[in-house]
C-alpha cells in the first residue's frame, strides 16, 4: 500500500478512521477503495505515527486494553473517550476496575427530550 503523504507543514491536526457499522450507531464509514483501505484496527495508528511527529490522540473504540496498549507501544501519545461517557457518568472507575460498560441507547442521543445523557446510572446504582 502506497504511503498517504502527509502536509509539508505538518499542520494536519485531525485523522479518524470509523469502521463499516450498523447504521444508527454514528460510526458508518466505509473506506473500502479508498487510500484508507486495510488500515481498520490499529494500522491507521500505525501508519501515521512515523509520518506525524506531534502528539496523536487515539479516541476511536476504545476499551481499558486497546488504549493501554495504543499509549503503551507508542502508536498513540494519548486517548481520549467520548461516546463510552455517555452512558458511563463513572466511566475511569469503571475502566479501573474492569467493570462492564452501560450500552449507549442511541435513539436517545441528540435527542429531545429528558432521556439520555443523564439519567444513566453509575455503576453504585447497578
Amino acid at each position: 500500500m502506497p504511503a498517504i503523504p502527509m502536509p509539508a507543514a505538518r499542520s494536519f491536526s485531525w485523522v479518524t478512521e470509523r469502521p463499516v457499522t450498523p447504521a444508527g450507531d454514528g460510526a458508518t464509514r466505509d473506506l473500502t477503495a479508498t487510500p484508507l483501505d486495510g488500515l481498520g484496527g490499529d494500522g491507521m495508528f500505525a501508519h501515521f505515527r512515523p509520518l506525524f511527529d506531534g502528539t496523536l490522540i487515539a479516541n476511536v473504540e476504545l476499551g481499558a486494553e486497546r488504549a493501554a496498549h495504543l499509549v503503551e507501544s507508542g502508536l498513540a501519545d494519548v486517548v481520549a473517550f467520548g461516546r463510552p461517557f455517555i452512558a458511563n457518568p463513572d466511566l475511569p472507575a469503571r475502566l479501573a476496575t474492569g467493570a462492564p460498560l452501560a450500552d449507549i441507547d442511541w435513539t436517545t442521543v441528540y435527542a429531545s427530550g429528558a432521556r439520555g445523557y443523564t439519567d444513566y446510572p453509575a455503576l453504585a446504582a447497578v
